[in-house]
């Protein structure tokens, strides 16, 4: 189980000053719930199992991981908090991920 309030203090001083700051915490609120929730959490333990395989090294499962998260997400649907029009928001929402899978 990830502690949303830990890495929501520990992403606003990381991300404090960047343009969509609040976003970006909208952002990985959303990915904590993503990786704690009930319904997502078959795919998530399909995820998961990848530990138990030795041809699988922690890069595979960090690139696993985000497509994991970014599927989840749905970054286009203009409903969510944490959408924002713009490419750099785009770049941005990766360094975010990155950042997020290294804190779990």
């Amino acid at each position: 189980m990830i502690d949303r309030k830990n890495i929501l203090l520990a992403a606003n001083g990381k991300f404090k000053n960047h343009a969509y700051l609040d976003e970006t915490l909208e952002l990985l609120d959303r990915c904590v719930e993503i990786a704690n929730e009930t319904p997502e959490q078959e795919k998530f333990d399909a995820f998961n199992n990848f530990d138990d395989d030795p041809g699988i090294n922690s890069s595979l499962r960090r690139v696993n991981y985000k497509k994991f998260l970014r599927d989840a997400l749905d970054l286009s649907n203009k409903d969510t908090a944490y959408f924002v029009p713009s490419f750099v928001w785009k770049n941005h929402v990766e360094d975010v991920l990155r950042w997020f899978i290294s804190q779990t």
